[in-house]
C-alpha cells in the first residue's frame, strides 16, 4: 500500500469517527430534552410533600388583639410605665386586702402594686394599680399622679410579653383615703380598663387637695 492510499484511509477512518461522535452527541442532546421536559412533574410532585409554611402562632391565651378592643385571658402585669410623669415601676408587687376588707397599699416608696382580686390589664373589668404620693416623708412612685390628664398614654407589660397602652380619660379625686367600693370593683365596666390610685394623702393632704386620687384609663385602640 503506497503513502496515497495510507492517507486516503486515515481520511476514512477519521470521518467515521466525527460522523460517530455527532451522533453521541444528538443522543444526548436528545436525553437532555427528555429530561427536562419531564422536570416540572418532578419538581411539583417533590415540592407537594414538603411542610406548607404556617403563620406565626397567636400568644397562648389571647382571643383578640391587644389595642384593638380585643379581649385578653389573665396576665400578671410586670411593670407600669408613664413617661409624661416620670414613672417607670419594676417589678409590680402584688396587693390583697387586709383583715378588715381594705386594699393593701406597697410597702415601699418607690413600689406600685396591682390589686390582685381584679382583672389583670386588658381582661374585661377594672384592672387597678395602687401607689403612694409620699411614704415616710419623701416623695413616692405617684407624686406626680394629679399631673395626668386625657389623653396621656400608659403602658402596662405584662408577663406573657404583651405590652398595652392605656389611655387617660378621667380623673377624680376623693377627700377620704378609703376609695369608694365602686372604684376598686372589678365588674365597674365590662371592657378593659385601668385604675391607678393612690393610698396615702396628696402632698400631706392640704386643704386645697383631696386625699387620694383615682385615674381612669381605656385600653387604646390600634391604628
Amino acid at each position: 500500500m503506497d503513502v496515497t492510499q495510507q492517507f486516503d484511509r486515515r481520511g476514512d477512518l477519521g470521518r467515521l469517527g466525527a460522523a460517530t461522535a455527532a451522533v453521541v452527541v444528538a443522543l444526548a442532546g436528545a436525553l437532555v430534552g427528555v429530561a427536562l421536559l419531564k422536570s416540572p412533574s418532578v419538581t411539583a410532585s417533590a415540592t407537594a410533600n414538603l411542610p406548607v409554611p404556617q403563620p406565626l402562632a397567636t400568644k397562648a391565651g389571647i382571643t383578640g388583639s391587644p389595642g384593638a378592643g380585643g379581649v385578653l385571658a389573665a396576665s400578671t402585669p410586670e411593670s407600669l410605665e408613664i413617661p409624661s410623669i416620670g414613672v417607670n415601676a419594676r417589678p409590680l408587687v402584688e396587693l390583697g386586702r387586709t383583715p378588715t376588707g381594705a386594699m393593701e397599699v406597697p410597702g415601699d416608696a418607690r413600689a406600685a402594686g396591682w390589686f390582685t382580686t381584679n382583672p389583670t390589664p386588658g381582661e374585661p373589668g377594672a384592672a387597678v394599680i395602687s401607689g403612694h404620693v409620699r411614704y415616710g416623708h419623701a416623695r413616692a412612685v405617684f407624686y406626680r399622679l394629679r399631673e395626668l390628664r386625657p389623653g396621656d398614654p400608659i403602658t402596662v407589660r405584662r408577663q406573657d410579653g404583651t405590652a398595652l397602652v392605656f389611655t387617660v380619660y378621667r380623673t377624680e379625686t376623693h377627700p377620704s383615703p378609703n376609695l369608694p367600693a365602686d372604684v376598686l370593683a372589678p365588674n365597674a365596666t365590662t371592657t378593659p380598663e385601668l385604675r391607678l390610685t393612690t393610698s396615702s394623702s396628696l402632698f400631706g393632704g392640704t386643704a386645697d387637695e383631696a386625699d387620694a386620687l383615682v385615674v381612669s384609663a381605656r385600653l387604646t385602640p390600634a391604628d
